[in-house]
C-alpha cells in the first residue's frame, strides 16, 4: 500500500517578516483513506469532535469586519483571538499585523516544492522521505532567510550570509557592472548571487526573488568547488 506522508510546519519571523528558523516540523501518514467527495454513511461531521478532524491542525481564529459593504448585505466579519493584552486600536492593529506574516509559510513552501523540487523524490520508504525534506527544509529556509534579510537590511555585512570563499566567488564570476563600485554590502552580494541564477539587474526590477536566489546559490556552490578543486590540484 502506497500513502502519502503529510508535513507540518511552524515557522519564527520577526516584525519584518525575516525568517529565524523553523519552531516545529511535524511528519504524519493518514491510517486511514476515503473519498473526500463520500463522506462515511452514517457519519455526522457536527459530532465530530474538533480534537479529532484533520483541519484542527492549522485551527486559526480571525475577526475583522470587512468595509464598505454592498448596500443590504452584511460585512464579512472574522474574530481574531489573542493570548496577548489589547489595550489600544495600534496594539489591535500590531496584532492584525503579526497574523498577516502568517502567508510567509507558504512562500516558505513554494520554495521547498518548486526550488526544492522536494515532491519529485523517488524514494520509496517514509524515513527516507523524511530525512531528505528536513535536509530541503533547511536548504529553503536560508534562501528564504538570504531574499528577505536582504530587503529588510540590504546594507547589512555580507559576512552573515556568504563565506569568504562564496564571496570571492562571486567576485570572480559576477564582476559590477560597469561604472559601479565593487561589491560590498550584502545588497550587492544578492544581486550579484540573483544574477547567477537568472534575474536581469534592470532598472525598474525589483529586488531579486525567492527562486533566482534558489538558482544562484545552487550555481555558486558548483562554482565555489571548482574554486577548491583548482586550488588543490591545479
Amino acid at each position: 500500500m502506497v500513502r502519502g506522508l503529510l508535513m507540518h510546519s511552524s515557522m519564527a519571523l520577526t516584525p519584518d517578516g525575516v525568517p529565524l528558523g523553523l519552531a516545529a516540523l511535524q511528519f504524519r501518514s493518514r491510517q486511514r483513506f476515503k473519498d473526500a467527495n463520500a463522506p462515511e454513511r452514517g457519519a455526522n461531521p457536527t459530532r465530530v469532535r474538533i480534537e479529532e478532524k484533520e483541519s484542527h491542525r492549522w485551527l486559526e481564529n480571525l475577526r475583522e469586519s470587512g468595509r464598505g459593504a454592498p448596500a443590504g448585505r452584511e460585512p464579512i466579519d472574522w474574530k481574531l483571538l489573542t493570548s496577548l493584552p489589547v489595550s489600544t486600536l495600534g496594539e489591535a492593529v500590531e496584532k492584525m499585523d503579526w497574523y498577516a506574516l502568517r502567508w510567509k509559510i507558504e512562500t516558505f513552501h513554494k520554495i521547498l516544492k518548486s526550488g526544492c523540487r522536494a515532491e519529485d523524490s523517488q524514494l520509496r520508504t517514509s524515513e527516507r522521505v523524511v530525512k531528505l525534506i528536513a535536509l530541503y527544509c533547511i536548504v529553503s529556509w536560508r534562501v528564504f532567510w538570504m531574499t528577505m534579510l536582504n530587503r529588510a537590511n540590504p546594507q547589512a555585512e555580507v559576512s552573515q550570509v556568504l563565506t569568504p570563499e562564496e564571496q570571492a566567488a562571486l567576485d570572480a564570476v559576477v564582476p559590477p557592472k560597469r561604472g559601479h563600485p565593487p561589491h560590498s554590502t550584502l545588497g550587492d552580494y544578492l544581486k550579484a548571487l540573483a544574477r547567477l541564477g537568472g534575474w536581469l539587474a534592470r532598472a525598474h526590477d525589483g529586488p531579486p526573488g525567492n527562486m533566482v536566489i534558489r538558482r544562484g546559490w545552487r550555481r555558486l556552490e558548483d562554482i565555489v568547488l571548482g574554486f577548491k578543486i583548482a586550488k588543490t590540484y591545479g
